[in-house]
């Protein structure tokens, strides 16, 4: 036993069992990879994020998914206003509204006409409804030139 303590095998065998157990210390606690920027782009598509912060200066974001899983990925130049268009499309908006009123979820809808021309566009509905959802307006309120109105099922 001793001629392997004095032997060259000897301090080979102490550096690799020294940089499994370092590998060990310093490598990642989590087993899962960060999802990349496509990746976290087709989360937030399909409502698979809580939120979303994003660092400028960095070109970075930090997530929070669904299942509270927190991250931070990289974002490519120019990629602001997509990431932020993409998070407003799913904070509810038509994507929501045509949910709840494909499911009877929604009894009431408050409606805001106010003429402003843009150009280009959001509908209050995301895809087309199973039936036809008849509306009853119950109030209408005109101020200079807006109109706010209230309609029930």
């Amino acid at each position: 036993m001793s001629r392997f303590f004095k032997s060259a095998a000897f301090p080979i065998l102490i550096v690799v069992v020294l940089a499994f157990f370092a590998s060990k210390l310093v490598g990642s606690t989590n087993p899962k990879s960060v999802p990349t920027f496509g990746q976290t782009m087709t989360l937030i598509e399909h409502n698979g994020v809580k939120s979303v912060n994003l660092d400028q200066k960095n070109n970075s974001m930090t997530v929070v998914t669904s299942e509270n899983l927190k991250y931070s990925t990289g974002y490519p130049n120019g990629y602001v206003s997509t990431i932020i268009n993409e998070v407003r499309k799913n904070e509810g908006g038509p994507a929501l509204h045509a949910e709840l009123q494909a499911g009877r979820l929604a009894d009431e809808l408050f409606l805001t006409i106010a003429p402003k021309l843009v150009g280009a566009g959001r509908s209050i509905l995301e895809g087309a409804l199973p039936e036809v959802a008849e509306l009853k307006l119950t109030w209408l309120l005109q101020e200079e030139s807006e109109l706010f109105a209230r309609y029930r099922r």
